[in-house]
């Protein structure tokens, strides 16, 4: 069990981290490694070595440099930038404190947008039928994801 969530979250930061990578149509992008996974990335941000705005702002860049692959369908920058800051602004005391009971404290996140409620976005369920259907609730999942620190910032 413990492996294949690691296996989920290395492939969750991996979606979402500045990489060297060719993809669809030719898309090149020339950018730092990435962490090893979430967990390295979490470990980096605990310790200092960079921070949660920093992180998203990173993540966030990936994204932008791609826009051809429309993979991101619902963005939520400014709530994610405030957290972020927030975050960020935090003492190492702090930091600490909070690392202790969100083990991915700081992570940008990408949800998959199927039954994962983001309160005031858009959830499509892939269909336009949903395009306008606002959630005025965070699902389960997405308070879990929450609380373990990760910051979501949009949705694929």
């Amino acid at each position: 069990m413990v492996a294949q969530r690691r296996m989920f979250l290395k492939g969750a930061i991996a979606t979402s981290w500045p990489m060297t990578s060719t993809f669809a149509q030719g898309v090149r992008v020339n950018r730092a490694e990435p962490p090893a996974d979430a967990i390295t990335l979490a470990q980096q941000l605990r310790a200092g070595e960079m921070t949660p705005l920093e992180a998203l702002e990173a993540a966030m860049a990936r994204v932008q440099d791609l826009p051809r692959l429309n993979a991101v369908v619902v963005r939520d920058d400014e709530l994610a930038r405030s957290r972020a800051r927030q975050q960020s602004a935090l003492g190492r005391a702090d930091r600490a404190r909070a690392t202790a009971h969100a083990p991915l404290w700081g992570v940008p996140f990408l949800l998959k947008d199927l039954n994962q409620y983001l309160r005031g976005t858009v959830t499509t369920n892939g269909s336009r039928f949903f395009r306008n259907a606002v959630a005025d609730h965070d699902s389960t999942l997405v308070q879990r994801y929450q609380a373990c620190g990760l910051n979501i910032f949009g949705k694929t």
